[in-house]
């Protein structure tokens, strides 16, 4: 505490530069040529938010980031991705359902009409529901089950 009245005599520019080039230091370079690679939408994510934290507001800039990165996992969990499979065993017919990627609350009511309607394009005496690929389950979608 007793050095504080030193730093009074530095130049503006000077602590300027400093904290310039340590908020440079901050920027994830490697983390976005990685999404440049793998996933563009990510990284124009990554710059809408840092573009608005720098801008308007850090808290505002999370905020902003999070929802849109919470719209895209939405988009992309809406659907529920399941593939049927018809068989004939020993005189029973079965409706063999594969259930593939997440079954949370946002599609657990989609792959649930999805296979009733298939069962009632055709009724079958059994329905078999094949869950190993399932990689998320939440209670809606066990309820679903």
């Amino acid at each position: 505490m007793f050095l504080l009245p030193i730093f009074v005599y530095i130049p503006m520019p000077v602590i300027a530069s400093m904290l310039i080039s340590s908020s440079v230091n901050l920027i994830p370079l490697h983390i976005m040529g990685y999404f440049y690679e793998v996933d563009i939408i990510d990284l124009g994510v990554l710059v809408f938010t840092t573009f608005v934290c720098v801008m308007v507001d850090g808290a505002v800039g999370l905020i902003a980031g999070s929802f849109i990165s919470l719209l895209r996992n939405a988009v992309n969990t809406t659907h529920g991705q399941v593939r049927f499979y018809r068989e004939n065993i020993r005189g029973a017919n079965y409706l063999k359902a594969e259930i593939e990627g997440n079954l949370n609350f946002i599609n657990a009511q989609d792959v649930e009409v999805h296979i009733i309607s298939e069962f009632m394009k055709k009724p079958t005496d059994y329905v078999c529901v094949s869950a190993e690929d399932i990689i998320e389950l939440d209670g809606d979608g066990l309820d679903s089950l």
